[in-house]
This record gives structure tokens, C-alpha cells and sequence, in this order.
């Protein structure tokens, strides 16, 4: 193992690290051109003939637009990875990402894969995301979660699954698994939640059960449209409040106004007054 300290020199190392070169001397050439993606350290530990090794002190590996930082990371050059610990957290145009352990993927030129696992969070202008693992491709714009996922979008949504895909490019939204969206005028549950964040519609797969207020509702599908404030019921419609119980096709639910369409062939049984 060759040992090298300082932060320059930690530049120099990653020539090697990133498969430049191997050798020692080469090591030593600071005035070689820096590649796009750059490890900096207080203290770097290195195979020169494997690039395996160790940094510690302040560890910064960048490619210029996702920086993940460190007090500590196990280095693997052929495999392209970076182990990070110790108030590991990543910097990246889809959010801030902290977790125990963060695993950086990397080529010469950019940084390709961030997995975190252990407590994860993503800190993000349109959702924060918790999850036991959370995984961002900086070049699909895309953020996956795994595990118990616990989900913010502001103003008012809270959202919880198993697994979560975010496109955020394209604004689009999965969640899957045991999935609960809730809001300030109710909840939605299904199998699977479709969302499109930029027109703030979801398709929920069932079976669905939805509740707002009084109100409870389960069918096969249902559509929502947040703007609009209203949900489209199909297939196998039960709906009931304290005053009706119905059964129906199809169900047009203006929730925050409690007023129900009902379409196609309907059973309607009217509660007596108490």
C-alpha cells in the first residue's frame, strides 16, 4: 500500500484511482491534467498496482455537479466505487441524500449511481423521501426507494409504500407496496399509486379504499385529481356515509363538497334517522 497525504496530492491520487495510470511516479505528477471526476482527502491510503485503499479527513469526490462528502470512504478503482461513512452525504441536483453509507459509482468522467442505505433521507425542493434505502441515477433524473418508504410533497401530501420510483424530469411518481397517500381532506390506499406530479393526478390500483370525513369508498380503480378535488371510482363501487350506503359502476366523488355521482346500474339503501 503507498500512503499519501494532503489534499493535492489527493487530487493526484485519483489519476490512478480513476485508471489513468497505476504507477507511482505517476502519482507524484501534480501537474498531470485532473480528471472529471476528483477525490480529495486528509489522508489517502493506495494500492498503486490495484487501487484499492482508504481515505479519511474531510473526503470529497465530485464530478462537478453531484459532490458526496465524508469522514471516511473504502476505495475500489476497477469496480469504478467509493464506500462513504461517517456523516456520509451527497450533493446532487435531485436533493441532499444522507444515510449511514453512501456507495458512489463513477467513471473517469461523471459520477453515475449513488446508493444509500441505513436511514436514509433525501432533502429535495419538491418531496422529502425517508427510506432504509434510497438510490438516485443522476443521468435518468430518477430516485428509487426501497423498504418502508415515508414520503413529503408539498403543500400537503404525505405518502407511504414499500418502494418508490421519482422521474423527476418527467415529474412522474410510483409507489407500490401497501401504498397510502393522505392529504389535509383525506386518505387514498391501493396496491400501487400512478402519479403525475406536474398536473397532480394519480391512478390508484386496487383494491382501493378511500376516506374523507364521514365518507368511506372501495372499488377495483380509482382516478384522482388533486386540482380538480375530485376521485372516479370503477369497478365494484361500495360507498356509505351515516345518512346512504350505494353500489355502483362508477362513482364521481367531489370530496371536498361530499357530493357523489353515481353512473350505470346502481343499489341505493337510505339509513332511517336515528
Amino acid at each position: 500500500m503507498l500512503p499519501v497525504r494532503g489534499v493535492t496530492t489527493g487530487v493526484a491520487v485519483l489519476l490512478a484511482f480513476a485508471g489513468v495510470a497505476s504507477q507511482p511516479e505517476v502519482l507524484r505528477a501534480h501537474a498531470a491534467p485532473a480528471p472529471a471526476v476528483q477525490l480529495t482527502a486528509g489522508e489517502v491510503t493506495l494500492d498503486a498496482a490495484t487501487g484499492e485503499g482508504e481515505a479519511a479527513g474531510g473526503v470529497r469526490l465530485t464530478d462537478g455537479r453531484t459532490t458526496a462528502v465524508a469522514a471516511r470512504a473504502r476505495l475500489a478503482r476497477r469496480a469504478g466505487l467509493a464506500v462513504l461513512s461517517g456523516g456520509a452525504r451527497v450533493v446532487a441536483p435531485q436533493g441532499t441524500l444522507a444515510a449511514r453509507e453512501i456507495t458512489v459509482a463513477f467513471t473517469r468522467q461523471t459520477i453515475t449511481r449513488i446508493v444509500a442505505r441505513g436511514e436514509a433521507i433525501l432533502d429535495a425542493q419538491d418531496l422529502r423521501l425517508r427510506a432504509p434505502g434510497i438510490t438516485i441515477v443522476p443521468a435518468r433524473e430518477e430516485v428509487t426507494a426501497d423498504g418502508g418508504v415515508a414520503l413529503v410533497v408539498p403543500p400537503d401530501v404525505t405518502a407511504t409504500g414499500q418502494r418508490f420510483v421519482y422521474r423527476r424530469a418527467a415529474g412522474e411518481m410510483v409507489l407500490d407496496g401497501d401504498a397510502r397517500v393522505v392529504t389535509r381532506d383525506g386518505s387514498v390506499t391501493g396496491t400501487r399509486v400512478e402519479a403525475d406530479r406536474r398536473v397532480r393526478r394519480a391512478r390508484v390500483s386496487g383494491p382501493v379504499r378511500a376516506v374523507w370525513g364521514q365518507l368511506a369508498v372501495e372499488s377495483q380503480m380509482a382516478l384522482l385529481d388533486h386540482q380538480a378535488q375530485v376521485a372516479v371510482f370503477t369497478g365494484q363501487v361500495r360507498a356509505a356515509d351515516p345518512h346512504r350506503r350505494l353500489a355502483t359502476e362508477r362513482l364521481v366523488v367531489w370530496y371536498t363538497h361530499r357530493r357523489l355521482l353515481a353512473e350505470g346500474p346502481t343499489h341505493i339503501v337510505v339509513e332511517p334517522a336515528p
